[in-house]
Order: C-alpha cells, then sequence, then structure tokens
C-alpha cells in the first residue's frame, strides 16, 4: 500500500516538475496527457492539472473523444471553484459538439441543475476585467445586496429540506453525498427554535410527530452506510429525544446500542451513554 501511494506521489513530482517540458509537448499522446492531468487534479492540483486540459483540447492530435474528456473535466474544475457559468458553457460545448461522447448524455441531466445555479447566482462568473470594474463601481453606490429575499414563514421547511435530502440519496446512492443527505436530512428532523422572544420551533422540537420519520431515516442510513462515525451520535440523539417524551425504557434501550457498539471501545458517546444511563437507572 505504502509503495502504491509513493509511486503515485513520485509521478505526481514528476509531473510537476516536467510540466514546463514535458506536459506541454505538442508530441505527447493526448490520452496520456489527459491521464496525467486527472491524476493531478484528484490529489488536489488544479491550476496544473487544468493548463494540461486546455492543452489537450486545442491539440491536433486529440480525437473528439479526447476533447470531450478535456471539457467535461474543465467544466468539472470550473464548478469546483463556484464558476458555474463557465462550467455550464463547457459542458454545453461537450454535448453540442460531441453529442456522440459518454461524457455528453452523462451531462445532458446536469446540464439543468447547473443552469438553475447559474440563475442564482449570476455574477458567479464574470470574464470580463472591464465589466467586473464596472460592476464595483455600481455596487459601490448600491444600497442593496444584490441577493433575493425568501419569505419562508407559513411554509413546511422541515418538509421541503427532506424533499431535496430524499433526491441526493435517491439520485447519488452509496456516495458521500448521499451519506452527506442522511445526516443533514435527520439533523433538519430533529429540528431547531428560531431566536427571537416569539420564535417559532421546528420538527421534533415542535412535534412528537416527527420521531417516526427520524427512526425510519436512521434505519435507512444506518443500513446503507454501516460503519458510519456518526451512527452512535444520532442514536444518542434518539436516546434524547424518548428522554424528553419520557418514556424511559425507548431511551434505555437506545443507549445501550452504544455501549455495545464498537467492540467495546470508549468514545465519547460510551462514555456519554454510560453517564445517562447511570442517572435514568438512578
Amino acid at each position: 500500500m505504502y509503495q502504491k501511494q509513493g509511486a503515485i506521489l513520485f509521478a505526481l513530482f514528476a509531473l510537476i516538475g516536467c510540466l514546463p517540458d514535458d506536459a506541454t509537448r505538442n508530441d505527447t499522446d493526448p490520452k496520456e496527457q489527459i491521464n496525467s492531468a486527472i491524476l493531478m487534479y484528484e490529489h488536489g492540483l488544479g491550476s496544473a492539472s487544468k493548463q494540461i486540459f486546455v492543452q489537450t483540447y486545442l491539440s491536433g492530435a486529440a480525437t473528439d473523444s479526447i476533447r470531450a474528456e478535456a471539457l467535461y473535466w474543465l467544466g468539472r474544475s470550473a464548478f469546483d471553484e463556484g464558476n458555474y457559468a463557465t462550467a455550464l458553457e463547457d459542458w454545453q460545448t461537450l454535448t453540442e459538439k460531441y453529442d456522440s461522447s459518454p461524457r455528453a448524455s452523462q451531462l445532458l441531466e446536469d446540464i439543468e441543475r447547473i443552469e438553475d445555479l447559474v440563475a442564482r447566482s449570476p455574477q458567479s462568473e464574470l470574464n470580463s476585467v472591464i465589466a467586473r470594474s464596472y460592476l464595483q463601481n455600481g455596487d459601490f453606490w448600491n444600497g442593496s445586496s444584490g441577493r433575493f429575499t425568501i419569505d419562508s414563514s407559513w411554509l413546511p421547511k422541515v418538509e421541503m429540506a427532506t424533499h431535496w435530502y430524499d433526491r441526493i440519496v435517491e439520485e447519488f446512492p452509496g456516495t458521500i453525498a448521499a451519506e452527506t443527505a442522511y445526516r443533514q436530512k435527520m439533523f433538519a428532523i430533529l429540528g431547531w427554535k428560531a431566536l427571537g422572544s416569539y420564535a417559532s420551533s421546528y420538527g421534533l422540537e415542535a412535534s412528537q410527530k416527527y420521531l417516526e420519520p427520524l427512526l425510519e431515516t436512521f434505519a435507512e442510513y444506518e443500513s446503507a452506510f454501516p460503519e458510519s462515525n456518526y451512527l452512535d451520535a444520532f442514536r444518542f440523539q434518539i436516546a434524547q429525544a424518548y428522554w424528553n417524551k419520557r418514556d424511559w425504557n425507548s431511551a434505555e434501550l437506545w443507549l445501550a446500542k452504544i455501549q455495545g457498539g464498537d467492540g467495546g471501545k470508549v468514545t465519547f458517546y460510551t462514555d456519554l451513554a454510560d453517564a445517562r444511563l447511570e442517572k435514568l437507572r438512578y
């Protein structure tokens, strides 16, 4: 394992070291260039990888499939940086010019989502330096923040939030995004109380009707990500929910699940569960 990691790092340093001479040579195989750039991108060397993607795209030796691949990764780089307009432009070019490539069919469904992001952040990418300077001059005198405000009062915030988390879980199963969505969904269901004297409460903070959705979501999460480090944290939150409704038996059951987990290893949550159980049994 360490030998493999060392070989990868050695290759990366070699790529960085030879970038001005070798990575820009016209006789370099475009496929090798793409593979090198992807490796650099995946190891956080975004600026260097973008240079190679651009050079590969413009190379006379590149095939259409290679150019499509270069555009795809250029779009991903722009998207990661929050330059949604640039990402959209790259990916639209890909789907229009190289419509028979696998990347084109992959992106067709995503482009609508990117268009929505661009619509919500129209200033995410202004390529003209002059335009940016004019914009800054106007912003100096503009009393508005330039952001939309939405009155969310009287709206079902928990349900609207969980709708979007469910879409992630459905469309990207087994991914880091799905695991994050599960966690955020449970946070939404656990609820919160807004600040202020007349603030409203949401989720489980407001109503016990959210306990069942919390249990269902946790069961799905535990099944999909059984090795997650967050399981005991949410088990404790569930135990606490039962504690708050004075269902001592259920609270004890969930606290005991924390005690029996992780092979008997002492963790923050096993220690916390022990303390809570001692209080409960007292």
